[in-house]
């Protein structure tokens, strides 16, 4: 069957005259039938500048996704080109051999398939052609039980078939790749390219013929070529090609000349003429080039006038002409180069000068060098065109100091040498004063910007100082940490308004910072919600850390330095530890170029911040002493609840607002049960431990809104708001929390708890509530311990 059907093919092939791309998918559907695989392809071998490649002729759609679906569809007409050949068919490419693989998975050749790539069990790289003389390959894959060599050998005529299918069709886009290029060229030249018989009939002409004579193609194809030439040739031209076949005389053949054609509408046209015979049918018919240099002759024409006017505007332009022949060392200058310096050649000793003389007699003498200088470079240049412009000083006739800008021009001959220098001397010198004048204003300009935009920095200075005044004064009034990183915060982000700002917060009993104030004024750099203290370099070294382009460049791991221009971070310190981190990010336009060392502002700044973190510093330490002042005075160093005296002013105000809410108040005190003998059986310190046990299991039992304080020794007090209900349930909820905590492991640890209740609207005072409750722990106590004992209110006495 494959053999009938390569037959049936090759037919069609020569049939067709050519493979289109039906005939080629036809094809690699018959190899894909006969072998069972599931998909392929056919393609040719090239290579080019970037190496050999594949160019498909026929491929299965195995698009699996919308991007190769699309590749798919734009590349099917004109053929798919795969270059990577670290692939199982780049193989075959490289070897120039058939390669089958049973195993691809397992194939080290294979380097894997692109992500969402059908899957690829066996496959079959069928070389067309062998070595070298390789011209394309056939690629089959997926064939049920893999390609046996008995497969392989079968398709081997499939192969031939292929190879001189792919070398014929590659030969035969070449050729006409070839001739349409020739055709190209003829038929996009500007020149008119003509075949004649050896009657003057013209064979062919290109398209030319349109723009240089104005005739159609066609109207001149079967005409007398003459038709082309002004009177006096057309009468002569006929017998001039008899006169060539009998006496084999070529006139023009082969030299070339100038001559005067005619065009359609009669007028006259220049024409550069070039005949030859045509080798493939010599004596028998002639080819001609018919350049129109029409305008070339207009142009030699125009040059002459326009010499004359060069002549004119030189002198207009206060210029003048010059060359120096090397060989001689001599200069010749026109008349309007000496007008320049308002004398003449008979003046000064003629139209000839050597260097030395030009020198003494026209050059500045501090520029006298320059011109020497020059000389000498044009003489060491190797360049095969010399170019140079120069300018220096002269003195005029009078002594006057002027400006001359001399263009210099000279080019090499056959022999590779310099021979003449030539250019023309334009006086410059007005041109050189207005610029002088220009840069002084430009000068003076700048120092104006450059004091306004002192002027304004002092300005904001001196705002940010009162700012930072007013700040630490509010900072000398806070009565908290946490208050003065806001006052901070609202303050610095008006001492930098056009800055990024980023403040940050400790995390109490970590080592991590938090996010307190992010401003974004530019860009879109955002701050970290969290930092660690190691990122940061201030914090490492709790002073101010300055990162910008052009100094030390060592960048905060939070930092974004390199994108908005000076980073600064300074720590805000309290007493003896840190409380916050302060960082402010300016744009890179803001301060000039530090990377080209203009960092004259940028230093300013980074003092001013350093200023301003010193301030800030003093100020938090102030309010962290001030918190540490107050902490000793109203809590219990062993427990951290409230001492006696917080206790009983906050218990105050907690009495007073439960009753303008018209809400009952609890007041209870509780202690350790046989307290004494746990201090003297196991020690004050292990006594110590208890206290602060029962403190901590406390303040997990009640609410936040219910207030704990430690009375003295082992007696603790506790002011509720609430119906007697709901709060003995709270209190029992404490005493069953410690009788069932392990807190010592020798013996259980027990409290009693003795409460009274004042109505809403009940008058007793805080102290008489207080002493109900103690009543009630008594009874509590004598009672059995363990226990919680409500007293009422009116027993206060």
């Amino acid at each position: 069957q494959l053999y009938t059907e390569l037959s049936e093919l090759q037919r069609e092939y020569i049939l067709k005259d050519g493979a289109g791309a039906e005939w080629w998918e036809r094809a690699l559907t018959l190899l894909i039938r006969i072998t069972g695989s599931e998909y392929g392809f056919i393609g040719s071998i090239h290579e080019d500048a970037r190496g050999r490649f594949m160019r498909t002729h026929a491929i299965t759609n195995i698009a699996w996704d919308d991007a190769t679906r699309r590749l798919y569809d734009e590349s099917r007409a004109r053929g798919m080109e795969f270059r990577n050949l670290d692939t199982l068919f780049g193989r075959v490419i490289a070897d120039g051999r058939t390669l089958v693989s049973n195993d691809v998975e397992h194939d080290p050749r294979a380097h894997g398939r692109p992500s969402g790539h059908p899957p690829l069990r066996h496959f079959l790289g069928l070389a067309c052609g062998q070595g070298e003389q390789m011209v394309g390959i056939v690629g089959l894959a997926n064939r049920p039980n893999g390609y046996s060599p008995e497969i392989v050998a079968d398709l081997e005529s499939a192969a031939v078939v292929l190879a001189a299918v792919i070398h014929q069709t590659e030969a035969e886009l070449k050729r006409v790749r070839v001739e349409s290029r020739l055709q190209g060229v003829v038929d996009s030249t500007h020149d008119v390219i003509v075949s004649i018989d050896r009657h003057g009939i013209v064979l062919s002409v290109n398209p030319a013929i349109r723009s240089v004579f104005g005739y159609e193609p066609s109207e001149c194809i079967g005409q007398n070529v003459a038709m082309l030439m002004n009177a006096h040739d057309r009468a002569r031209h006929d017998g001039y090609i008899q006169h060539h076949l009998a006496t084999g005389e070529a006139r023009i053949i082969g030299k070339g000349r100038e001559v005067l054609g005619r065009r359609k509408d009669g007028r006259e046209v220049n024409i550069e003429l070039t005949v030859w015979t045509n080798p493939s049918d010599p004596g028998q018919s002639f080819n001609g080039l018919l350049r129109d240099v029409t305008a070339r002759v207009q142009n030699e024409n125009r040059l002459r006038e326009a010499a004359a006017e060069l002549s004119t505007a030189l002198a207009l332009a206060r210029a003048g002409r010059w060359e120096l022949e090397l060989s001689t060392n001599l200069f010749a200058f026109s008349d309007e180069f000496y007008k320049i310096f308002g004398t003449t050649a008979e003046q000064v000793g003629g139209h000839r000068l050597t260097t030395q003389d030009y020198v003494e007699k026209f050059v500045h003498p501090e520029d006298a060098g320059v011109v020497r200088e020059e000389v000498a470079r044009a003489l060491a240049s190797t360049a095969t065109v010399y170019v140079r412009d120069i300018e220096h000083r002269f003195l005029d006739a009078s002594g006057k100091v002027g400006y001359l800008a001399v263009g210099i021009r000279g080019s090499r001959d056959a022999d590779g040498r310099l021979h003449t220098l030539f250019g023309v001397a334009q006086d410059v010198t007005s041109l050189r004063e207005r610029e002088q004048e220009r840069q002084q204003m430009l000068e003076q300009s700048r120092a104006a910007r450059d004091l306004a935009a002192r002027v304004e920095e002092l300005d904001r200075a001196r705002v940010a100082s009162g700012l930072l005044t007013e700040c630490v004064t509010f900072l000398q009034r806070a009565i908290s940490a946490p208050e003065g990183i806001e006052i901070i915060s609202r303050y610095v982000a008006r001492m930098y308004p056009e800055a990024n700002i980023g403040i940050y917060t400790v995390v109490p009993e970590g080592e991590e910072l938090s996010l307190h104030t992010d401003l974004t004024r530019y860009g879109d750099i955002r701050n970290p919600e969290t930092i660690e203290a190691t990122d940061c370099w201030a914090l490492r070294s709790r002073s101010v850390y300055a990162v910008y382009e052009g100094g030390s460049y060592v960048p905060c791991r939070h930092c974004a330095a390199r994108k908005q221009g000076v980073f600064l971070c300074a720590p805000v310190a309290g007493a003896d530890r840190t409380l916050g981190l302060v960082t402010v990010a300016f744009p890179r336009d803001q301060f000039g170029d530090p990377a080209a060392g203009d960092n004259g502002r940028v230093m300013r700044e980074v003092s001013r911040f350093e200023t301003m973190a010193q301030s800030l510093s003093g100020a938090m330490s102030t309010i962290v002493l001030r918190e540490s002042l107050q902490r000793l005075a109203l809590v219990d160093e062993l427990t951290g609840l409230p001492n006696r005296r917080a206790f009983m002013s906050n218990a105050a105000r907690v009495v007073g607002r439960a009753r303008r809410s018209r809400e009952p108040v609890v007041a209870a005190i509780f202690d350790v049960d046989h307290f004494k003998s746990i201090n003297d059986n196991f020690g004050h310190d292990e006594g110590d431990r208890v206290l602060r046990r029962l403190a901590e299991i406390a303040t997990g039992t009640f609410r936040q809104e219910d207030l704990i304080g430690r009375l003295g020794g082992e007696e603790f007090g506790i002011v509720l708001v609430g119906e007697e209900a709901g709060v003995r349930k709270r209190l029992e909820a404490l005493r069953s929390a410690i009788a069932g905590a392990a807190i010592l492991r020798e013996r259980p640890v027990t409290i009693s708890i003795g409460y009274a209740v004042a109505a809403p609207g009940d008058p007793i005072a805080l102290d008489a509530l207080l002493k109900v409750a103690d009543n009630a722990l008594y009874k509590a106590k004598t009672g059995g311990r363990n226990r919680v004992m409500p007293e009422p209110a009116d027993q206060a006495g």
